[in-house]
């Protein structure tokens, strides 16, 4: 034998040891030292390579992957991953399968109106035993959707890294702050809209900067505003004028009216000081300016006396609808007589007022109790429940569309509660009472107690009950949130 034909037999018997027989007895087939074909070692089978025809190689092939189809012999690589790929596909079609068995049966058996009954309630008494089920964040009055939870987060995230990193300013703040920076080299302010001219004083206000040169060019009042055109000044806002001075407020005030702006002006002056003096009040109690105030509010005017508070009252009965004059330690029964004229008032804020002005307001029936939306008389010294329950009435053919009401730091009790939800608890959305002793638990309990012979049930979308003594603020909040949710769900 040559040493070709010893190689070929060698190699015969090694591909019969690692090949895949197809069937029992495969192995004896072919004698070793045939030429004619050697089985392969391929995951596809045993097959022979043969020098035959084409054909006769194909057929074999054919052959050869119908047993390995069924065939599990084998422990290759490929064989698992074929055999893992068919019990994935198999899988899938039987879940596919079921899927659609599931929606024709849907489709049989559509849902009546006995079953969404009794779907809604499984569901309410899932809620009973796990109330946080129907818990639904809220940001803000009202608004619970997912696009004012994200600007929500938005603004947090904005305020969290306005600690780190400084926020970048707008269009109108650059301008603003540019202005603020070179305002004495400012001629005319031309034809700046009111509003713009308010921001601006805004910002000399914070900067100490609003001296009454100021305030006459933020006003228009200077000779280049004859060349330059003055836009008009219709509400003057000043959140802060602790700078200010009388002759520069009186400016400002009087080009409020001066020009021909509509019919409505406001002067908004917080922390107001020496600025409102009695010159103010002579101008807003002036015959030619009389009903042309729609907002007055001054805070903190410690030099305006009495008298001159009901004389600017009173020369615009039948126009003021926004009044508030906070810690102001001059009123006195003038203005308390002077504002139960007021017929179209909707909001009136007396916090800290002297006693006296309420017992002279509330002497006669006001005339804007049926106009009246909002009442802060936070820290009133001589508000009781006898004088509330004037601004309170239970009939006479006079309804209070109250929304807000501030009595913190009052003596109200538990009467003055009771009275507010029979009066006024269909309309109240606000109710704030920091640090008001004589309120008992009990007393705030029957206040948001449903029940139709109680009086209205209360709607409350922001409930401030801290300091109260009686009960924890968390637990009042707590009550004030279940008496709303309760009415609610009706």
């Amino acid at each position: 034998m040559s040493r070709r034909e010893t190689n070929r037999a060698v190699a015969s018997v090694a591909g019969l040891r690692l090949a895949r027989p197809s069937a029992p007895g495969a192995a004896a087939e072919a004698a070793p030292s045939s030429s004619a074909a050697m089985p392969s070692s391929t995951p596809f089978g045993s097959s022979r390579l043969s020098r035959a025809a084409p054909g006769a190689a194909e057929e074999a092939a054919d052959a050869d992957t119908s047993a390995a189809a069924s065939a599990s012999d084998w422990c290759g690589p490929f064989s698992v991953a074929r055999r893992l790929i068919n019990k994935r596909e198999a899988a899938r079609a039987d879940r596919e399968e079921k899927l659609r068995e599931e929606a024709g049966a849907k489709e049989e058996a559509p849902r009546t109106a006995l079953d969404e009954e009794a779907a809604l309630l499984e569901r309410r008494r899932r809620e009973r035993l796990q109330p946080l089920l129907a818990w639904k964040p809220s940001f803000g009055e009202g608004h619970t959707n997912t696009r004012h939870q994200f600007e929500s987060r938005k603004r947090q995230y904005s305020t969290m890294a306005s600690a780190s990193a400084p926020a970048v300013p707008s269009l109108s703040e650059l301008c603003v702050s540019f202005l603020t920076a070179n305002f004495a080299a400012i001629e005319s302010l031309g034809g700046l809209d009111s509003a713009s001219r308010n921001q601006l004083s805004a910002a000399l206000a914070e900067t100490n900067s609003l001296t009454d040169d100021a305030c006459a060019t933020v006003a228009g009042l200077k000779q280049e505003d004859e060349y330059y055109g003055a836009g008009a000044l219709h509400t003057l806002e000043i959140p802060d004028g602790a700078s200010l001075t009388a002759p520069g407020l009186l400016s400002l005030a009087e080009a409020l009216f001066e020009r021909d702006a509509p019919a409505s002006h406001g002067i908004a002056v917080g922390h107001a000081g020496v600025a409102a003096a009695s010159s103010l009040s002579d101008l807003l109690s002036s015959p030619p300016l009389e009903d042309r105030l729609d907002i007055l509010s001054l805070s903190g005017a410690y030099t305006l006396p009495d008298s001159g508070f009901a004389a600017a009252v009173s020369n615009n009965l039948r126009s003021l609808a926004v009044l508030r004059l906070d810690t102001c330690p001059l009123l006195g029964p003038l203005l308390g007589s002077a504002l139960a004229k007021l017929s179209r008032l909707e909001e009136l804020s007396l916090e800290n007022c002297n006693a006296g002005v309420l017992p002279a307001m509330l002497s006669s029936p006001p005339a804007f109790l049926s106009t009246l939306t909002s009442l802060s008389l936070r820290g009133a010294a001589d508000l009781n429940d006898e004088l509330l329950s004037k601004l309170l009435p239970l009939g006479g053919g006079v309804r209070v569309p109250l929304e807000h009401l501030d009595l913190s730091s009052t003596g109200v009790t538990d009467a003055s509660l009771s009275r507010a939800r029979r009066s006024v608890g269909g309309t109240l959305a606000s109710l704030t009472l920091n640090l008001c002793r004589g309120l008992t638990a009990a007393g705030l309990e029957v206040f948001f107690a449903p029940g139709a012979e109680l009086g209205p049930p209360v709607r409350l979308r922001k409930a401030v009950l801290s300091g109260l003594g009686c009960v924890r603020a968390s637990e009042a909040s707590a009550q004030a949130s279940d008496a709303s949710e309760r009415e609610r769900r009706g």
